[in-house]
């Protein structure tokens, strides 16, 4: 794990617009899945910043996801979503469209007292989100607590 920090730290290091965008967003892919949710929103904020085309709106619908399901932050986490649909990318646009959509659902559920259960795909898919990304979670409403 030390020898991946030192190249993400490297790459981040050096400001070339494509490696340290991809260094951060990877970061905070890292972070995600360790459950370290701060350091993941630093690290997907820092390559929303670097405004790169391909990975500014990827790393922008996963801030938003965090933002959603880990904090409960809707208004933050529909900004996020925004960066991703005001992008270049197509791709993102259409994941942050549906990330969007599926948030608001979800928090007017909530409102209502229903909740939902995470579920994650079983496998690694990679629609939408490139190579090497995360599984997909779907919500499940469940019947009232």
């Amino acid at each position: 794990m030390a020898g991946v920090m030192r190249a993400y730290g490297a790459a981040i290091a050096s400001r070339h617009p494509t490696h340290a965008a991809r260094a951060r967003f990877n970061l905070g892919t890292l972070h995600q899945q360790r459950g370290e949710i701060e350091l993941a929103l630093a690290a997907y904020q820092g390559a929303i910043e670097y405004r790169h085309p391909e990975i500014g709106p990827r790393a922008a619908v996963n801030l938003g996801f965090v933002l959603f399901t880990e904090l409960g932050q809707v208004e933050q986490a529909e900004a996020a979503f925004q960066v991703a649909i005001n992008g270049s990318d197509p791709e993102q646009a259409q994941l942050g469209r549906q990330n969007l959509a599926a948030m608001r659902q979800l928090a007017a559920d909530r409102r209502r007292g229903l909740r939902h259960d995470g579920v994650e795909e079983p496998k690694d898919l990679s629609v939408g989100r490139g190579r090497g990304s995360q599984r997909w979670t779907a919500w499940v409403r469940r019947d009232r607590p």
